[in-house]
């Protein structure tokens, strides 16, 4: 399951390209690193879900997106 510090591998569902994000409270996101706060639009649908879950959601600009959680780690790497 995703929580907190879960490095996440999504596909696009559309594009189907991966994307590689790690989960992160607001004090802990790191501009240098693909964090993902709790509290973004995304970041709150993967509270708790696990692999094979997909994901709609609209991004703060108003495009919708559709997602697939491919892997959950709780390792420091990520490979995208």
């Amino acid at each position: 399951m995703v929580y907190v510090d879960s490095i996440i591998t999504l596909q696009d569902l559309v594009s189907r390209q991966n994307h590689c994000y790690k989960l992160s409270i607001p004090s802990d996101i790191c501009t240098m690193s693909r964090s993902l706060s709790i509290f973004s639009p995304l970041g709150s649908e993967l509270v708790g879900r696990k692999v094979g879950d997909e994901i709609h959601f609209r991004e703060n600009n108003g495009k919708l997106c559709w997602l697939k959680i491919i892997s959950v780690e709780t390792s420091s790497t990520c490979n995208s």
